[in-house]
């Protein structure tokens, strides 16, 4: 891949000091321990420049791989886990040991992370999702599963103000005290809206957006709010990409000033997309398509 040459980095990190990033981390990209010191190298670096990044990591992979060593069947609709009691203790033993996995791999790089999930501090408050009933016309529970109604960021700005870096696992606490799950990618996405983050990043294990229509599968380097809308009317997008999407979209709105998507399991690809007009992955935007800037007009913005 093309690595970015120190005059474009420089001129990039003048535009990046002191503003915020949000990373989610997905657990695919987790699964692989040389991999995640790789991205904390990356972490390291951006670190570097003063820039200021919140690490928030799902763990999809293994929960599911823990839920199906324990027998419990793991069922996902639309990309969201249906959880049950027995499988939200899953989810909580596989959050908390990809926490410390992250954790000591920032501490390799001499970058000092303090692990904390939505629970801590009373950060992230959820209501418990209502049943509904699908296109189907099936009933469906999602279990232990919330949906975020208040973030106070209190806690995750006194660790940014001592030069830590936020790892966020995506558990939350209602009203009553319950434990609830929430989706890595929606904690993201609301962190980022909160905080207003100048980027709202997704290190996944797919190159980025792609053309469905097209066999090869191009990439989508670069998409707008409007032309997304047209794909996901023409429901093109499904999955845990939708939800992705939707988070990027919701995000936009809510001041985010650039969100992107790209795959984590290539080695320097968040640099790459930072740091570089081509990038090396989705890059998705609110501007309409006759404010599209060209590739060299990118180090502007």
């Amino acid at each position: 891949m093309i690595i970015p040459n120190l005059k474009t980095i420089l001129e990039y990190a003048q535009l990046y000091r002191n503003q915020l990033f949000v990373i989610k981390i997905g657990g695919e990209v987790l699964s692989s321990t040389a991999l995640l010191n790789e991205i904390a190298l990356e972490i390291g670096f951006l670190n570097s420049l003063s820039i200021k990044v919140i690490l928030v990591h799902g763990g999809g992979s293994q929960i599911t791989s823990l839920c199906q060593k324990l027998g419990y069947e793991s069922i996902k609709i639309n990309g969201k886990r249906i959880t049950t009691p027995n499988i939200l203790e899953a989810v909580i033993v596989s959050l908390n040991q990809l926490n410390l996995k992250i954790l000591v791999a920032l501490k390799k790089v001499n970058i000092k992370g303090v692990g904390i999930s939505g629970i801590d501090g009373n950060s992230i408050v959820a209501k418990k999702r209502e049943a509904t009933i699908n296109n189907e016309g099936e009933f469906v529970d999602f279990g232990e599963v919330g949906d975020i109604e208040e973030i106070d960021v209190s806690l995750i700005n006194s660790i940014l103000c001592n030069n830590c870096i936020p790892v966020v696992a995506p558990l939350a606490v209602s009203e009553e005290g319950r434990i609830l799950n929430i989706n890595a990618d929606t904690v993201a996405g609301a962190l980022a809206s909160k905080l207003k983050a100048k980027k709202l990043i997704f290190l996944t294990d797919t190159p980025g957006l792609l053309r469905k229509e097209n066999k090869s599968g191009l990439l989508i380097p670069f998409i707008t709010v409007p032309e997304l809308t047209i794909l996901l009317e023409e429901e093109s997008i499904q999955g845990g990409m939708r939800v992705k999407i939707d988070t990027c979209i919701q995000a936009l709105k809510n001041g985010v000033l650039r969100t992107h998507i790209i795959n984590g399991r290539t080695i320097d690809s968040l640099l790459i997309e930072i740091f570089t007009g081509m990038g090396s992955g989705t890059m998705i935007t609110e501007l309409k398509e006759a404010d599209i800037y060209t590739q060299q007009e990118k180090i502007k913005q």
